[in-house]
């Protein structure tokens, strides 16, 4: 297992910083998924590991810079959105060429192809070719060969994104048991908050050639550093506030209507601070009066406001509701029936949410 650094890369392409001085290190054995919008680096940054892009700065493994060695002699595991198989190879083949380009003996190759093909459960696929694949099958042989060459580090670049949702879902589960398996330090790319958080022990997400916040996956779901993340990292409510007052370890804001907020967590504001509140769509209970009684519930915290829009999602129900404000609030009510949701765009309805459940991050 390696650990990796990343210290003060740039990657420039005329007047366009792909990479902005990032810093960066991954333990050993590590799963780190970067996580971000198209276009933000992350891509570029496998390929500066990879040695596949020329950069400034210095990359290293287990405190040896790798920077003047070549793509090939980095021993570096990749597997790309489109897998990369030869399709005039069969599955054997395919797994055996990273071997054979480092002119293993035929034995060893036979013996890690087998190794390979047990683990990634490719018995009796062996022979086959690519196209006589499915798309989960084509992503085993290519993770096969990739770790075939018992790789210093796997990088993983948005290997899932061609699999429909219910294979992509099976293939997360799969990835990540191979992984802790194998031990293998891995990184992975990818734009789907959910696929990160599935798989990932950090994230690191990144925006502009930057990394805006890093650390283990509930950290940046539950406390993000800042709006970026925030709305990236899942289904977010934020509405601008002012801080009026800290009280018991509490920040008391106002919002434009002139309701008041409880929020129990947040940075070091000030009073008469500019902030954003924010409020997973998760925490959130939604009251009308009938269909859904506020018997129980412990939220102290209450916004009123219209329903905006219904819309069925099956096991879940999200609902629009616009405050008075303007703003609008996504929320989730669990489908337990028929007869479990009644409110329509038009009615009334009151957001009801604990104190403990709003972020503060300043604006």
């Amino acid at each position: 297992m390696q650990r990796i650094e990343f210290k003060n890369v740039i990657v420039q392409y005329k007047d366009v910083f792909a990479l902005r001085n990032l810093s960066l290190n991954v333990d050993p054995g590590e799963f780190l998924a970067l996580l971000g919008p198209s276009g933000c680096g992350k891509s570029t940054l496998l390929r500066v590991l990879g040695g596949f892009v020329p950069y400034e700065g210095s990359v290293s493994f287990d405190g040896q810079a790798v920077d003047d060695l070549p793509a090939h002699s980095r021993e570096i595991g990749f597997v790309f959105q489109d897998y990369a198989l030869f399709p005039h190879k069969t599955v054997r083949e395919n797994i055996a060429f990273g071997l054979q380009m480092r002119k293993a003996a035929r034995p060893t190759i036979d013996q890690r192809v087998n190794e390979m093909v047990a683990l990634l459960r490719l018995d009796g696929l062996a022979d086959r070719y690519p196209s006589q694949l499915s798309g989960g099958q084509q992503q085993r042989v290519a993770l096969a060969r990739a770790i075939a060459i018992n790789p210093r580090v796997l990088l993983l670049d948005e290997p899932l994104g061609a699999l429909d949702k219910k294979l992509r879902e099976e293939m997360q589960v799969e990835l990540r048991q191979l992984q802790q398996r194998v031990g293998i330090t891995t990184i992975f790319v990818t734009h789907d908050q959910e696929e990160a958080l599935s798989l990932a022990d950090r994230i690191a997400v990144m925006s502009g050639g930057e990394i805006r916040q890093i650390g283990p996956k509930a950290e940046i779901y539950e406390r993000p550093a800042n709006r970026f993340v925030a709305e990236f990292m899942g289904q977010s409510n934020i509405v601008p506030a002012s801080v009026i007052a800290f009280r018991d370890g509490v920040w008391r804001c106002r919002l434009a209507s002139g309701d008041i907020i409880d929020a129990a967590a947040g940075a070091d504001l000030a009073v008469g601070k500019e902030v954003f509140l924010l409020v997973r769509s998760e925490r959130m209970k939604l009251l009308d009066g009938s269909a859904l009684p506020a018997d129980g519930l412990s939220a102290e915290e209450r916004l009123p406001g219209t329903v905006d829009h219904v819309t069925y999602l099956g096991s879940q129900i999200q609902v629009r509701v616009r405050l008075v404000t303007g703003d609008v609030f996504k929320i989730f009510v669990h489908n337990t029936g028929a007869a479990s949701f009644s409110l329509k765009a038009g009615d009334p309805a009151t957001l009801s949410f604990s104190a403990d459940d709003v972020i503060v991050l300043a604006a």
